[in-house]
């Protein structure tokens, strides 16, 4: 695997069908122009074969409609230049009277056939149109993506005031519209409320919304409510839960939810019914059984997912993380679950019409294939792994270990070339979350790495997601059970592997991972290098910068650093940076708002004052996300550092 293989690669995502064609993205890059291109692509089910659809690049979001026909929408003809806007009383004073309003299309869908021809305008907008279904009569409903307009200075009000990926969030917001094909627009929810998400029903008179208020402070639980599109008015029938994804069935509602009174804020939801007024809830699903709901395997290898539930004659399908896999299950309205996938891997996106099963999935060493189940056999319908036969590759060699009385899965990847008996470098990987889950599925920097004469071993220490509640609850304790855990994988890995020169080790991490890395120089020093990237390193300041800080630090803490301060202090990673002696890289975005710049820049600072090797790399206008889907060619000189840092001090 080289350093820049990603670029070669087709990602498939988004799959939904009708009765004779499966529909979905597939996402390309562009090295040269610095951008990932999405074009639509068909299955066609009884020629067996895969035709392209569109090719603009641009492609976003699409639906069947009735007539078989597919909208979509696309960039492509929108002005997506940002223009600096000011607030209407000032443009008066400047412009007086000679600036005229002018409407800017913000979006435009588009109508193709699936059988041929090209695609046509349908509709166009000057909102931001995000999820969309057909109503009667040539009318669509959808959400509008509002984004505040971007100006050199900005009035804060409310908490969170960024988010990662977005930017200054005042004045963003999701509404819900109607839009009819003479461009007559209606909205239809109040300003008081904020739209996540919606489905409409079968019939197109009603659509069950979820949504939240419009607070000064982000409330933490959000509200269930039914719209009836003969009124256009949304009536409540559930709070006081997060509620992450709900729809019609049978005469009611399902959900998945939880009030987060066991373990907080990742804790594992629970499914539930109630009555289409929003009388007689129930939980369908057990206590007893922990469901990782969604899809929490890591990889870097791939762009996008797909749909994750589903509801089919009376029972929700969906894909939950069960140990280190993806899998899907469905669970009917008595709380009766039902295995459907279970392979090893990661399922990443399904469409199933109540005959035909279709399915995106990662398994082995590849990367995510489209297949159909059939007689509970997976048929391969793609082949986008074939491009995986231009690299070598190292397969991923599991062992079981125990510690503390639990459990773990521990995973290795040889050197590329590995001869028995040469002494080789080690690398720790740890993943971010902590709720996600490292599996067998393909990572390109893991395999390039290998191809660099490393082994790379990591595992899922508690914390982790796909093992309950218990296992994953670490409030309080980050740095303490987890890093026990590593540690004793770390000495397992060197004696089953004793081709791993323990005096030329390197531990690696992002997001919580980044955090553990911090952590694990500052207590150890085993680690001959260190590469800490999109890290948190101390709560205290992370509670008052991060979008999410005013709420993760009391719940992963136990603390809030305002009642106890050195609570959260004796948690942070920064406390005991004076310990360390490991030669350490930090990687941080200018943009990532989710574990902000100033983490990275404080750890890095204490290093450099104390005398220890260490280097800062930022990336301008990145995120939290660079390394999955980051600009290509700030991945690419990503890898590059860490490449070269491991080389000043491995090899």
């Amino acid at each position: 695997m080289k350093i820049d293989s990603f670029k070669d690669f087709k990602y498939i995502s988004n799959i939904d069908q009708n009765e004779n064609f499966v529909v979905y993205h597939i996402t390309t890059v562009n090295m040269k122009e610095n951008i990932y291109e999405k074009n639509i692509y068909l299955y066609d089910k009884k020629l067996k074969k895969q035709i392209q659809l569109t090719n603009s690049g641009k492609d976003g979001y699409f639906t069947f409609f009735k007539d078989g026909s597919i909208v979509f929408s696309s960039s492509r003809n929108v002005d997506s230049k940002k223009k600096e806007k000011l607030p209407k009383e000032l443009e008066e004073i400047i412009y007086g009277d000679s600036k005229k309003e002018e409407k800017e299309i913000k979006s435009r869908l588009y109508k193709i056939n699936p059988n041929g021809g090209e695609a046509v305008e349908f509709l166009k907008s000057e909102h931001s149109i995000g999820k969309f279904y057909e109503l009667n009569d040539n009318k669509i409903i959808y959400t509008n993506n509002i984004s505040a307009e971007k100006l050199d200075y900005q009035d804060i009000t409310k908490l969170p005031f960024w988010f990662n990926g977005a930017g200054y969030i005042y004045g963003n917001k999701t509404d819900l519209h109607i839009l009819d094909e003479n461009g007559n627009d209606k909205k239809i929810n109040s300003d008081e409320i904020e739209i996540s998400d919606f489905v409409l029903n079968k019939n197109k008179t009603y659509a069950v919304v979820i949504y939240s208020n419009n607070t000064d402070v982000m409330e933490l639980t959000n509200y269930i409510g039914i719209l009836d599109l003969s009124t256009l008015k949304i009536k409540e029938i559930s709070k006081g839960k997060v509620h992450y994804y709900a729809d019609f069935i049978k005469d009611g509602i399902i959900s998945i939810a939880t009030d987060m009174k066991k373990t907080g804020l990742n804790e594992d939801a629970k499914v539930f019914y109630f009555d289409i007024d929003g009388k007689n809830e129930k939980q369908i699903s057990s206590d007893n059984i922990d469901i990782a709901f969604f899809n929490s395997v890591g990889t870097d290898a791939r762009q996008g997912e797909g749909n994750a539930v589903q509801i089919v004659d009376d029972k929700m399908y969906y894909i939950s993380t069960y140990f280190d896999n993806a899998v899907l299950s469905s669970i009917d309205l008595d709380g009766n679950i039902e295995e459907v996938i279970s392979r090893n891997g990661s399922v990443e996106g399904f469409t199933y019409d109540g005959n035909d099963f279709y399915f995106t999935a990662m398994r082995d060493l590849q990367l995510p294939e489209l297949y159909k189940l059939e007689n509970n056999q997976e048929i391969k319908l793609t082949d986008f792994s074939k491009d995986l036969e231009a690299v070598n590759l190292s397969k991923i060699e599991e062992f079981n270990f125990e510690n503390d009385g639990n459990k773990f899965v521990g995973y290795v990847i040889k050197p590329v070339g590995y001869e028995k008996g040469k002494k080789y470098p080690g690398i720790l990987q740890i993943h971010g979350g902590p709720k996600t889950a490292y599996s067998t599925v393909l990572h390109h920097e893991m395999q390039f790495l290998a191809n660099q004469g490393y082994f790379v071993f990591y595992t899922n220490p508690r914390g982790s997601s796909g093992r309950g509640d218990d296992f994953s609850d670490i409030r309080g304790k980050y740095g303490t059970i987890d890093f026990d855990d590593l540690m004793k994988f770390t000495d397992e890995v060197l004696e089953k592997y004793s081709d791993i020169d323990q005096l030329r080790l390197a531990v690696m991490g992002g997001s919580y991972g980044g955090f553990m890395t911090n952590w694990i120089i500052g207590h150890t020093d085993r680690f001959k290098v260190a590469n800490s990237q999109r890290s948190i390193s101390n709560w205290t300041s992370f509670y008052g910068v991060s979008d999410i800080g005013y709420c993760f630090v009391d719940d992963q803490t136990q603390a809030n650093p305002l009642d106890n301060l050195e609570k959260v202090w004796e948690q942070s990673p920064l406390k005991y940076a004076k310990n360390v002696k490991t030669p350490t890289l930090f990687i941080h975005a200018s943009e990532d708002y989710r574990c902000p710049l100033e983490q990275g820049v404080q750890m890095y600072a204490s290093l450099k004052m104390n005398n220890v090797d260490t280097k800062l790399v930022i990336f301008e206008g990145e995120n939290h996300d660079l390394s999955r889907t980051g600009k290509p060619q700030a991945r690419l000189k990503r890898l590059y550092e860490i490449q070269k840092w491991f080389e000043k001090y491995l090899k």
